[in-house]
């Protein structure tokens, strides 16, 4: 079931990106190519060139046959969805700017450098042993608590990955692609210190006798 789950995702993306192609090919999309991503579908804007060309029947099949011709025979109906509820944008929600970063698709390592970059000292490997820094300046060596605090700080960096399609992906929030960076965090010799553990111990306060 798990696999069939994955085959049917790869497919349905890929659907989507081609659906997000035609859109863009068709002037369709901003001038940033921006639009929305709902559920299993697009949200673009309603202004009166997109009201026209989804008033014509044929723009719908036109789509619906591009991506049957490159997606190896899948036919999708696709159809218009009217949304009748909205809200309100915040003032000021055009200048606020959300940093993040763009990676090559499958880069992991690229990825694996940023998170080193951001966490510097976070992480430490010492005598085949891992600690990780918590937010209270507590190190910790549970295995648990290590990858949970690795998965929560990929959380923090907003990565994105640019697909071969031109389109960006979230990265960071993907637990799959999150495991695969954790494998080259874990191989890179940045977080080697094999003085940590000595110190640690010479750190701690002696035991009551």
């Amino acid at each position: 079931a798990r696999v069939m789950n994955a085959v049917l995702c790869e497919t349905e993306n890929r659907c989507l990106e081609l659906l997000y192609g035609y859109l863009r090919d068709q002037g369709c999309l901003l001038s940033d190519w921006q639009c929305a991503l709902i559920f299993d579908g697009l949200q673009i804007r309603d202004n009166e060139h997109n009201r026209r060309l989804l008033a014509d029947d044929s723009f719908l099949q036109n789509a619906s046959e591009h991506i049957r011709e490159s997606s190896a025979g899948f036919t999708l109906e696709i159809k218009v969805k009217d949304f009748d509820q909205a809200y309100d944008l915040p003032d000021g929600y055009g200048d606020t700017v959300n940093d993040i970063s763009v990676i090559d698709v499958g880069d992991d390592r690229a990825a694996a450098h940023l998170f080193l970059k951001r966490f510097p000292g976070r992480l430490i490997k010492s005598k085949g042993r891992l600690f990780w820094r918590s937010d209270q300046s507590i190190y910790e060596s549970d295995p648990r608590a290590v990858r949970d605090g690795i998965m929560s700080a990929m959380g923090e960096l907003g990565i994105h990955a640019r697909t071969h399609y031109d389109t960006l992906v979230p990265y960071s929030d993907s637990t799959r692609h999150v495991e695969s960076c954790t494998k080259m965090i874990l191989s890179d010799s940045r977080i080697v210190d094999d003085t940590f553990v000595n110190m640690l111990w010479k750190s701690s306060p002696p035991e009551a006798t």
